[in-house]
């Protein structure tokens, strides 16, 4: 392969492979997953976070926080944290106070919004105020979080009023019916109801309960699912039950057999999984199981993977019959080695089913070989390599000697460096980055049979090029900024709106202007530099009564910053000041305080900054990380179409494979999570760590999540607003 100066075409070629599951083509030597351990800690408060961090490596959307020390309020939990929530714990009583442990994990799952609450929750609180204290909410308070406590007289009304926030939330008049007075059939069924998007209602054994009775009064129509037998449910709960809703008993003589029933009347024959999903192994005999079940639903519900019970210290005969009768894909145990012990680890290795080895995609990542690229080019490959990182972790055979060869884009040889990397078998990309590459180099991959998945936007109109539909971009166009932009220019302060452009973003600047015109913001003047030399120049011409000033700038943006801090033109001196991106306050030492309340949108939603915390902390990660997180989505993605196409990328269903995985299914987070949907038989929906990655017809990321930042008091950016929007 011809090799350019400046990439020395490393060929890093990578084995992201096609899994050997059902539908896919698999190859050689067969080989067993090792056995995930979730909620891992004789602590129930730390469980329930050992459980979140497995589930929501990168962040989520919701947490539900419940009380550590009893079951009860927590019974219909599982179905409000769902498949993307977190069920955390924390000590109960009225003067129980919030650990920092279960604080810290908050912030990590759902970091807070200065934006006011309105209808938004950060965080359900399960019962009153003596099983969750009030001095618990008034931290939550104190830190920024949106919560809202569900409650109730009892466990049965508890449940009833969760049941009122999922039905309207998923529009369903479907539910599922428990024994209030045990956790174990609530537990299994929970997860499935998390799976499933339906609320989970308790009742006293003898009768149905009147808190849910109103509630089946209000939601008459849909399906009853009751969980155990008549001695768990009698005859006249479903009697009653039968007034407003159809009934289906799901039971077994006992409550491993009830879990096993749940699984095949509900997992697959009412949710239509392959039989072969995942299980989750919890010790349903053990008084601290329900911890370890509730906790783990979320993981249960996001990777297909119903929970079924066993002794801790063996693996039950029946539980080890249907798991052999399945051949799941992978076998999961929640609770620490005190509950399931290593026999009953063991058990669960022997009873997964073996996957064949796969068949290698070869893969090439594009950087920039021109002076000053290197930081650039070293966040979208750091992208690469943690994603390659965690296929592997997952069970993806991604060896540790993978190289993935790098072309250099602005290389004269470009062209014909990816010609030669597809001559020698490469078809999956991750890039170009540039838009001048993607119009030189998508037509050499499209009509070599190459996929490709740019990190980048690459402009506005790259479009008019022969992609053949190969090329994906996963990075937020700029008709997404601009109406981003408007929306925090035209919330910034007031009067009349002047530009500060780069040559090459006039194109934004424009479409900014227009759209704030509409909202009643007039821009006066916008000035152009192709030089940052000319920017002081440009500040210093500035009229001394500019209300508001738009700043679309790179790096070399702190030049005008600078200027306009020595006219007394910063934020803190009345001038509302909006910019491209996060003004790095550090650079502008004591007069990094006069900058409080300058905005800027983020590219990356806050739900992701717990990989933004990783990407830190290698000790190689450039200052500016733009590009990485999206690297990391793509080279999933392209993972992902290979797994669930079973072809290479030379078919056209691989490029399809690409946009499917992205929508449409079974919201996934982790490349984990999505290859055990896969296995089930789900269709995926995958949503990474730059954001929601729903791809459009043509490939574009559409609609995009984008956040409003601004400078706080400490010099530091703060999220402001959540922005969806739509180019």
């Amino acid at each position: 392969m011809p090799v350019s100066l400046r990439a020395l075409v490393v060929a890093l070629s990578l084995a992201l492979l096609t899994w050997g599951l059902p539908g896919t083509a698999g190859g050689g030597e067969q080989t067993t997953a090792p056995v995930a351990r979730i909620a891992d800690a004789d602590d129930p408060v730390d469980a329930a976070i050992d459980a979140s961090i497995a589930t929501h490596p990168h962040g989520t959307d919701l947490a539900v926080l419940g009380r550590a020390d009893v079951f009860a309020d927590n019974l219909a939990g599982t179905a409000l944290v769902g498949s993307q929530g977190s069920l955390l714990l924390a000590d109960g009583g009225p003067d129980a106070q919030l650990r920092d442990q279960v604080l810290w994990e908050l912030w990590r799952v759902r970091p807070p919004s200065l934006a006011p609450c309105g209808d938004r929750v950060d965080v359900y609180v399960l019962g009153g105020d003596q099983a969750v204290s009030t001095d618990i909410t008034d931290r939550l308070t104190l830190f920024g979080f949106c919560w809202q406590r569900l409650s109730g007289p009892t466990r049965v009304h508890t449940a009833a009023a969760i049941a009122e926030v999922v039905a309207a939330r998923t529009g369903t008049n479907d539910v599922v019916i428990a024994r209030a007075d045990d956790w174990a059939d609530a537990a299994t069924g929970g997860a499935w109801a998390a799976a499933a998007g339906l609320p989970v209602l308790v009742t006293d054994r003898a009768g149905l309960s009147q808190p849910a009775a109103d509630y089946l009064a209000a939601h008459t129509g849909g399906r009853a699912f009751l969980l155990g037998g008549e001695a768990a449910l009698s005859p006249e709960v479903a009697q009653a039950v039968a007034a407003t809703h159809a009934v289906t008993r799901v039971a077994g003589p006992t409550r491993a057999a009830t879990a096993e029933a749940i699984v095949d009347q509900l997992w697959v024959g009412e949710s239509g999984y392959a039989p072969s999903a995942s299980r989750v192994l919890v010790n349903g005999y053990d008084e601290a199981g329900w911890v370890h079940a509730f906790t783990s639903a979320p993981w249960s519900a996001g990777r297909v993977a119903p929970q079924l019970y066993t002794h801790g210290d063996a693996l039950d005969d029946a539980t080890r019959a249907h798991l052999s009768s399945s051949c799941p894909y992978r076998v999961a145990l929640a609770g620490p080695q005190a509950a399931l012990s290593t026999a009953v680890a063991e058990a669960a290795f022997d009873a997964q089913c073996p996957t064949a080895a796969p068949q290698p995609l070869a893969m090439a990542r594009f950087e920039v070989g021109e002076e000053g690229s290197e930081p650039l080019n070293r966040a979208a490959a750091l992208g690469v390599e943690l994603a390659l990182a965690d296929i592997a972790d997952a069970g993806g055979p991604v060896g540790t000697d993978q190289s993935a060869a790098v072309i250099d884009e602005a290389a004269d040889t470009a062209t014909a460096d990816t010609q030669a990397a597809l001559d020698a078998g490469t078809q999956a990309f991750v890039g170009p980055l540039r838009t001048s590459s993607v119009t030189d180099l998508i037509p050499t991959i499209a009509g070599g049979g190459g996929v490709a998945c740019s990190p980048s936007s690459n402009g506005l109109e790259p479009r008019g090029i022969d992609d053949d539909g190969r090329l994906v971009r996963l990075f937020p166009a700029p008709g997404h900024k601009v109406d981003v932009l408007t929306q925090a220019v035209a919330g910034h302060g007031s009067g009349d709106l002047v530009v500060i452009t780069r040559d090459d973003q006039q194109e934004l600047a424009s479409g900014v202007s227009s759209a704030a015109a509409a909202l009643g913001v007039t821009t006066v003047d916008t000035l152009v530099y192709d030089d940052q030399d000319q920017l002081a120049g440009l500040v210093g011409d500035l009229p001394a009564d500019t209300a508001r000033i738009l700043l679309l700038s790179f790096d070399e943006g702190g030049l005008a910053i600078e200027a306009l801090l020595a006219r007394d033109m910063a934020p803190m001196d009345g001038v509302a000041l909006t910019t491209l991106h996060e003004i790095e306050t550090e650079d502008f030492g004591e007069d990094a305080i006069r900058l409080e309340g300058a905005r800027s949108f983020s590219f990356h939603p806050a739900a992701s900054r717990t990989f933004y915390q990783r990407v830190l902390a290698d000790p190689d990660t450039p200052a500016d990380t733009t590009y990485t997180a999206e690297a990391y989505d793509c080279a999933v993605l392209l993972a992902l179409a290979s797994l669930t196409s079973g072809v290479g990328p030379a078919d056209p269903a691989f490029a399809q494979a690409v946009i499917d995985s992205s929508r449409d299914g079974i919201v996934c987070r982790t490349f984990a999570a999505c290859a055990a949907v896969h296995a089930a038989g789900g269709d995926l929906d995958y949503q990474g760590v730059s954001g929601s990655a729903d791809l459009d017809d043509d490939g574009e990321r559409n609609p995009v999540v984008l956040d409003i930042v601004e400078v706080g008091p400490d010099g530091a950016s703060r999220h402001l607003d959540r922005v969806e929007t739509t180019a």
